[in-house]
């Protein structure tokens, strides 16, 4: 007898049977789960290729149960057993990884794995493995049907099942994760976009992030999603209890329609380049990859994110310098850093090269440039186009006018002419730091104040974990001035950049930042 014992449940399925589920959630909140390497279905299918025509997808039945489970693991896996016809209850022990338990699918996942690599493809065909669903894909209808052939038999003599109801043989047209492939193509399962329009609007915090997982495995297909969603993110954020009106309906209600409007996905050819357009709007960056199929630009997925509480605070031409930073990390998940063109209606090289290390911090500045400009197979582009709709088609709005980046940001960061950045002659001098690091594992910030002889500390102290360095500058800067007249310390001195970012500061607050 074990010690342990969990429930088991009955739960009913579509076709009228039943699957035993094991309520294994003590379990699971005592394991220490391993880093989970299974494969991002986010770009999965990009290995797939516009070529393929033809498809099957098998699924392994009671794949978990094909692994042993060792014999000192046995005990925390038991549960209580009723004889439907004696009624004698007995406790029994799982001797194969159950299902339900947080690890199972990790632990398959890389056992099928590594069985795999005794598995040769033809010429021609792709195989690829999530968990215990496996598709082919090939050019040709009897490749596929010789290849499919020939890995259901190599599965079965590794004592592996397959579930006949679920097999999809040799077919134009597959659900595969969640999407339909059909001749170099993907979209949106209807089952799944049905599911997501019948959840009613959401009460509690769990239920909204219970609708952004559904609604995140859909974002490819829509335009802009991270401002789209941010309505809920904001929920998650408030205090108490989640407050739902009219204009959360309503935000809901565009979210669903564009959910229900999806476009047709275009599975990439890695062979061939790719063109990436790139905008900011409200602190988001927001753009679509595409490639060219005679003639015409088809999309790959539609890209966001929401920019850093930092840099949403900065100018427009500055933000989209790291929207494309962002995208372009995105993009290449699903390009695997192939050839990339860059489009934006902004000079992104143009404020890499002269504006951005005045406002940017070294190693944010080291970063893009890292993605930017020493990518061999990326280049950097100015385009009129100003959204994803007219860069997809082609058609610049009238009303949208073109603008010198140089001279925009030398605008909205113009200097007081009455704040001089060059030292005076005469006078005191007082120097002012502010700085914020990780130690130990906690964030610590804090400032100070030094002058007179010897550079003695006139004032130190900590400050809040959430300020950043510039903040506690900034601070530092005003701490100075409260402590002495402003006509007794001509100069203050600090770094060449607070000079310029505390022009931007009611900007700055007004913007998150």
């Amino acid at each position: 007898m074990s010690p342990f014992n969990t429930p088991i449940l009955p739960i009913k399925k579509a076709d009228g049977s039943y699957r035993l589920v094991h309520d294994l959630r003590e379990i699971n909140k005592r394991t220490v789960a391993r880093f989970p390497v299974v494969a991002n279905p986010y770009t999965l299918l990009s290995r797939l290729g516009p070529e393929k025509q033809y498809y099957s997808v098998i699924d392994l039945k009671d794949a978990f149960w094909a692994c042993p489970l060792d014999e000192k693991s046995r005990d925390y896996f038991a549960f209580e057993w009723e004889d439907p016809v004696t009624h004698r209850r007995q406790q029994l022990r799982w001797t194969v990884l159950p299902q339900g338990f947080t690890e199972s699918p990790n632990l398959f996942g890389q056992a099928l794995e590594q069985i795999l690599q005794e598995y040769q493809t033809g010429e021609g065909v792709t195989l690829i493995q999530y968990v215990d669903d496996l598709l082919i894909a090939g050019e040709t209808e009897d490749k596929v049907r010789a290849e499919s052939i020939r890995l259901l038999n190599f599965l079965s003599a590794k004592g592996l099942k397959v579930s006949k109801a679920k097999l999809q043989f040799v077919e134009e047209e597959v659900k595969y994760l969640g999407h339909y492939l059909r001749k170099g193509e993907k979209k949106i399962d209807p089952e799944r976009v049905k599911g997501i329009l019948s959840i009613p609007p959401p009460k509690s915090k769990k239920q909204i992030r219970q609708l952004l997982g559904l609604m995140g495995y859909c974002r490819q297909w829509i335009e802009n999603y991270s401002t789209k969603v941010k309505f809920l993110y904001e929920k998650l954020s408030q205090g108490g209890l989640v407050k739902w009106d009219e204009k959360d309906d309503k935000h809901l209600k565009a979210l669903q329609h564009d959910l229900v409007n999806a476009p047709v996905l275009s599975l990439p050819d890695l062979k061939r380049p790719f063109y990436l357009f790139v905008n900011t709007d409200s602190g988001t960056a927001y753009g679509v990859l595409t490639q060219e199929w005679a003639g015409k630009k088809k999309p790959v997925g539609y890209l966001s994110k929401l920019l850093d509480p930092v840099s949403r605070g900065w100018p427009t031409c500055l933000q989209a310098l790291v929207a494309c930073a962002l995208l372009v990390e995105e993009a290449n998940k699903i390009t695997f850093n192939g050839e990339l063109r860059v489009l934006s209606p902004h000079n992104i090289r143009g404020i890499l090269q002269q504006k951005a290390e005045k406002w940017i911090t070294d190693a944010r500045l080291l970063k893009y440039e890292g993605i930017l400009l020493d990518s061999p197979k990326l280049t950097l582009e100015v385009t009129a186009l100003q959204n994803p709709a007219q860069f997809l088609y082609g058609r610049p709005s009238e009303d949208g006018l073109a603008h010198e980046c140089l001279s925009t940001i030398e605008e909205q960061t113009k200097i007081r002419p009455d704040l001089d950045e060059e030292e005076l002659e005469e006078g005191d001098r007082l120097f002012v730091d502010g700085s914020s690091r990780v130690i130990n594992g906690k964030r610590v910030s804090g400032y100070a104040i030094v002058g007179g002889e010897g550079l003695a500390v006139i004032e130190s102290g900590p400050l809040s974990g959430f300020w950043s360095a510039q903040a506690c500058e900034l601070y530092a800067v005003l701490r100075a001035l409260q402590l002495l007249k402003i006509n007794q310390v001509p100069s203050i001195l600090t770094q060449n950049m607070l000079m310029g970012l505390s022009t931007l500061l009611e900007k700055y607050g007004k913007n998150g930042g």
